[in-house]
């Protein structure tokens, strides 16, 4: 938050009274939207149990849960039966490795920033097993070049963009 206080430290009432306006639960917005391609990325620890009640209980055409806290987007992965991966905020000296355990961990992609995309980091997941999911994409330019690197989704604020560029590559990948 601006003021300097955690989102989780705040109840559903207190978050909408410091953003002025409505917040939606989790379970909300995936019953509104069944039919997305969800990214749920747990931010806190705190957040897994009640994460894991609602994905058991949902049906959703597709879902990855993710996190920077890897054990935790396991165990939510694990506790509510459904795909996981690994957040990595920098570009690990060895990726193989990195693929390597992600797979023994049962994990099914990698969400990069796509300051660390690179051809090899692409081929090297797919060999591997993982599929490469990129944020921080921001150009239409950036969001083909994912595309036809082979990235399975595109986590993106301007979805439009993002869909445009999946749509125009000849290899008819689209991002979620």
């Amino acid at each position: 938050m601006p003021d300097g206080r955690s989102v989780a430290s705040l109840d559903r009432g207190a978050l909408a009274d410091a953003l002025g306006h409505p917040v939606a639960t989790l379970d909300e917005v995936v019953a509104r939207w069944p039919d997305r391609i969800w990214n749920i990325e747990l931010k806190d620890a705190a957040a897994a149990d009640a994460t894991v009640e609602v994905l058991s209980e949902a049906t959703l055409a597709g879902v990855l849960v993710t996190s920077f806290l890897h054990d935790v987007a396991h165990r939510v992965g694990d506790a509510a039966g459904v795909p996981f991966g690994y957040l990595v905020g920098h570009r690990p000296l060895d990726f193989v490795g990195l693929a390597r355990r992600s797979v023994e961990e049962g994990a099914r992609a990698v969400v990069l920033h796509g300051e660390h995309l690179d051809p090899r980091v692409v081929s090297t997941a797919g060999e591997a097993g993982l599929a490469i999911w990129v944020y921080g994409l921001l150009t239409p330019p950036e969001f083909a070049w994912a595309v036809e690197l082979g990235v399975v989704a595109i986590i993106a604020d301007d979805v439009a963009a993002a869909l445009a560029a999946a749509r125009s590559n000849e290899n008819g990948r689209a991002p979620g």
